[in-house]
């Protein structure tokens, strides 16, 4: 069991508060087999022989099973809400939008506002852009956990450091970690 921590700086917060949670839409499209099985049966059809009813009986049984499959699919694409880390802010220009969000927006180069590929920055405002986006998108799970444990408790803040076990995924204040002796 492995310690984690994560300690937040301002813009970290700026950052987390602006995140986009919405419906996220699952396309199963190999969970209907019906037209596959429609097209086997029909070339089965050409050779009768003594197998063929049980052959006929098996694709009927995986009709069944395939619709069965993407009743559960359609049903399915209702109950996935989250975060989209290919989108996390929700916006066509991802670095902008966070330079926006963080205050740096006059940084921009001047002339660049309206490219078609996104308003361009300078290399140490981008660098800086990427280490914030790396460390929000590879500690999600993390900071959802946080944000929920920490809900009826002030939230999170910065500076405070969270700490807790990779195999318990409970969070505490490094304060608190102390308290309860762990280590």
């Amino acid at each position: 069991m492995a310690k984690i921590k994560l300690t937040f700086t301002e813009e970290h917060l700026k950052l987390i508060r602006n995140l986009r949670v919405r419906k996220i839409e699952i396309n199963h499209e190999k969970s209907d087999l019906t037209k596959y099985t429609r097209s086997i049966r029909k070339e089965l059809e050409r050779y009768k022989n003594d197998t063929f009813p049980n052959v006929l009986r098996t694709l009927y049984n995986i009709d069944r099973i395939s619709q069965k499959s993407k009743a559960y699919a359609d049903e399915d694409n209702d109950k996935y809400y989250g975060i989209d880390t290919y989108d996390l802010y929700q916006c066509d220009f991802w670095y902008d939008q966070m330079a926006f969000i963080l205050g740096l927006s006059e940084q921009v180069i001047k002339g660049t506002e309206e490219d078609t590929d996104g308003p361009k920055y300078p290399k140490e405002v981008i660098e800086h852009l990427r280490e914030l986006d790396e460390f929000i998108v590879n500690n999600l799970q993390h900071i959802e956990d946080i944000i929920h444990q920490f809900c009826d408790r002030g939230g999170i803040k910065e500076g405070v450091t969270y700490i807790a076990y990779d195999n318990e995924n409970i969070w505490y204040t490094e304060e608190e970690w102390l308290k309860l002796g762990r280590k």
